[in-house]
This record gives C-alpha cells, sequence and structure tokens, in this order.
C-alpha cells in the first residue's frame, strides 16, 4: 500500500448552524424557530452569502414529555405527560471568506438569539482535483519502493504489477493507492 499526501490551506469552511426552540403547541415552538432561522439566513445573505451555500440539513418537530410520579388507587407510579414540543431546524453554510468565518458566527449567533444553535464548523479545501495527479504519482512510488524493500528482504525480484486500486482517506486531500506485483505475491505466499 502507498500512500500520497499534501497540506493544503483551506479555503472553505462549513458552519452548521440553526435554532432549536420550545412552545406548548407545535405551531408556536415552529414559529419560533422559524423566526429565529429566518433573521439567521437573512444575516448570511446580507453578509455576501449566496443562496447556494445555504442548505437545509436537518428539520424536526419532536413531543416532549416529563414523567412524573403519581398516586394511583394508593400506589406511587410513574406517568408520561406531555409538556411541548421541541423543533430544530439546521443549514450547513459555506463560508468562502476564510477571514469571515469568526464575524459569520459571531452575526448567527446574535441574529438567532437565545434559540440560535452553532453545531460546528469545520475547514477544507473546495476543489482537490487539480492535487490528485501529484497524489497518485506520490502513492504509486511509495507502494513501488515498499515492493522493491520487500522484493530485498526476501530475496526475490520483482514482478510485474499485478493490480492498483484508489482509495481516499480521511481528509479530503488523501489519496491511498494499492499495487501488487505477481512475482512478490507469489514469492511470499
Amino acid at each position: 500500500t502507498g500512500l500520497g499526501s499534501i497540506e493544503l490551506t483551506p479555503d472553505l469552511a462549513l458552519l452548521n448552524v440553526g435554532a432549536e426552540t420550545f412552545g406548548d403547541s407545535v405551531a408556536q415552538a415552529r414559529e419560533q424557530a422559524a423566526t429565529s432561522m429566518d433573521a439567521i439566513v437573512k444575516t448570511l445573505k446580507d453578509m455576501g452569502i449566496a443562496d447556494r451555500d445555504i442548505q437545509t440539513r436537518f428539520f424536526n418537530i419532536s413531543p416532549q414529555y416529563e414523567y412524573q410520579e403519581v398516586v394511583v388507587s394508593g400506589r406511587r407510579q410513574g406517568k408520561q405527560v406531555l409538556v411541548g414540543y421541541r423543533v430544530n431546524n439546521s443549514a450547513s453554510v459555506k463560508v468562502r471568506d476564510m477571514d469571515a468565518v469568526g464575524t459569520t458566527i459571531d452575526r448567527v449567533a446574535e441574529a438567532g438569539g437565545d434559540a440560535a444553535r452553532i453545531d460546528g464548523v469545520s475547514f477544507t479545501v473546495e476543489d482537490t482535483d487539480p492535487f490528485m495527479d501529484d497524489l497518485r504519482e506520490m502513492a504509486v512510488a511509495d507502494a513501488l519502493a515498499k515492493a522493491q524493500a520487500f522484493a530485498d528482504l526476501t530475496g526475490v525480484s520483482l514482478g510485474r504489477l499485478g493490480y492498483i486500486t484508489e482509495f481516499g482517506g480521511g481528509s479530503p486531500a488523501v489519496k491511498t493507492v494499492q499495487a501488487q506485483s505477481f512475482g512478490l505475491e507469489r514469492a511470499i505466499a
């Protein structure tokens, strides 16, 4: 297995933002969440973030219960009581101006008020395609060097290349190439 890796400076921040509200009714909780999300989206757009870079990620309405102890026929038992509804609404936001990430987070929190949620920020490189050829070259060279080292250690000659597969790693700009030499494989097996 060969590995090719390079370090790149991120050019894109991905924010997970949203609103979480609680109300006595679905309508009340939904309206509060909508008001908060509308303010968040307006703020993002006012900051120059394009519509295509703001995508709804998650929306959920769920009942909320409390467990209360009640006495029934002289015996204590737990009872589930509906106390209201929780609404979660979140969006994924691409922030292309890396210098504006902190300000964007601050303004989203302010716009959304107490309902605002920032569920995380991650950094990435939006287009890794220009780096893939170099990564493949590094990964193949690494795999072939390892294969040669094994051949030298075992006193066999390296056979012809049997196959190559490619798969990505944990970050967007990591490629791993597996190369198998039939001659080496037969000698080791």
